[in-house]
């Protein structure tokens, strides 16, 4: 297979033979040239052939606006803590207890 020009329409066919079909105009590439090929020479045919496969279809509606989905929302505020009752509890007594000591301290001195 090698490089054919189609003798219709004079379009340049990569990787094509003889029984194969012109990609631009879809003539026999190893079909006799036109006239008005003839005429042209080696140029491209005043008037290039539309392919008569290919059927013209006009979309009447606007494509779909894609929607975006909503992004989830972080909250910025830190998460509430949570004692637990045991720590509280702890922390009231070591403050009772160096409370009591520094009175006791304050009192023999």
């Amino acid at each position: 297979m090698s490089d054919l020009r189609c003798p219709q329409c004079g379009a340049n066919n990569q990787d094509a033979g003889e029984a194969d079909s012109c990609w631009k105009c879809g003539t026999l590439l190893g079909a006799e040239p036109s006239a008005a090929a003839l005429n042209a020479g080696s140029e491209v045919a005043a008037e290039p052939v539309a392919p008569a496969a290919l059927p013209v279809t006009l979309r009447s509606e606007a494509p779909p606006v894609p929607t975006v989905a909503p992004v989830p929302t972080q909250s910025l505020e830190p998460p509430p803590v949570q004692r637990s009752p045991g720590i509280v509890i702890t922390v009231v007594v070591v403050l009772a207890a160096l409370l009591i000591l520094a009175l006791v301290l304050w009192l023999n001195r």
